[in-house]
């Protein structure tokens, strides 16, 4: 199954399972999360006063441009409108947030900066994969004009000096990130080829991390200190989480991001960041909502989703080991 990779990768989470689940996995419940989250967990979350502990939404885009949405699950929506992410970066302005890197955001989660998140400071990270052109020539004016950063990570093998196709979409060229790498936009690794990590042997893994990190590095002349998985990341296979944790490390990078969905808390794991996915579908209060962590809750089902689809392939591989 092949379309956009992320998309894929949603995709990917229920292939395998009868049918009669897969069904059930991945109905359509846009309506019904937005329903919970607006008029349930985020209610229940200024009750308890929850919505103002130490956390840090980590927002996930991938393309801005005039496409179309799709008119999908808000997280398989992969594109937002420049127009809607213009009212979303004015949103957060204007609700007071300042946007950080991920480096300070690792620190504070580690325990090691803690202090303006006890004053109550609004903070939040952006951060884009794939490295689509359509950040340099939309989302990149927007972020400038409202004064805030952003992490870009990049499959290399979709980048070079003359203009690359990745799965319909253009994406940049080294010249433009040199460009915006000198603007003060920061580039991670998103591997070299996006293709799904789990499915490789952990030789070829660790050169996915370590070319693409070397290739960016060589380009820009900067330090790259941050991955994004390609595609769902498989945390109910222990064993390749802990052995692909040890690679990173080893690699020099500081943390990871993932697809989880959530908002990162205090003692999470700094190789397995949770983040918020952002679309042309979330207005100012759905938003709003998703920053204070009411939108944390849609976890858990993707977790179960995930612990299926871990467990058939498990079943699988044992039933024709005995055939």
């Amino acid at each position: 199954m092949r379309g956009h990779p992320d998309a894929t990768h949603h995709a990917s989470e229920t292939h395998g399972l009868p049918n009669h689940v897969e069904s059930f996995v991945t109905m359509n419940v846009s309506s019904a999360d937005r329903l919970l989250t607006l008029y349930l967990f985020r209610p229940i979350l200024r009750r308890l006063g929850a919505e103002r502990q130490f956390r840090i939404p980590i927002l996930m885009y991938h393309s801005v441009s005039r496409q179309a949405a799709t008119g999908n699950h808000s997280y398989y929506e992969l594109n937002t409108s420049a127009e809607a992410f213009d009212l979303q970066m004015s949103h957060l302005k204007n609700d007071g947030y300042r946007i950080i890197g991920l480096g300070e955001a690792v620190d504070r989660v580690s325990g090691s900066n803690s202090e303006n998140a006890v004053k109550g400071e609004k903070v939040a990270v952006l951060t884009f994969d794939d490295g689509f052109r359509n950040f340099h020539d939309h989302a990149y004016p927007i972020l400038k004009k409202y004064g805030f950063g952003a992490t870009v990570f990049l499959s290399t093998d979709y980048i070079d000096r003359d203009r690359r196709i990745f799965e319909g979409r253009e994406c940049m060229t080294w010249e433009e990130i040199r460009f915006l790498s000198d603007e003060g936009i920061i580039f991670g690794s998103h591997a070299v080829t996006h293709e799904p990590l789990i499915s490789m042997d952990m030789q070829t893994v660790k050169m996915e991390l370590m070319q693409s990190k070397e290739r960016i590095e060589s380009e820009t002349g900067k330090p790259v200190d941050y991955f994004s998985y390609p595609y769902r990341y498989p945390e109910h296979d222990k064993e390749f989480i802990r052995s692909i944790e040890s690679l990173l490390a080893l690699a020099g990078y500081r943390a990871a991001v993932s697809t989880r969905i959530g908002t990162v808390k205090k003692g999470d794991g700094v190789y397995s960041l949770k983040r918020i996915p952002i679309s042309t579908n979330d207005g100012g209060r759905m938003l709003a909502a998703k920053l204070e962590g009411a939108y944390d809750w849609l976890y858990r089902l993707q977790s179960w989703k995930k612990r299926s689809l871990f467990l058939y392939s498990l079943l699988g591989r044992r039933t024709s080991k005995s055939q």
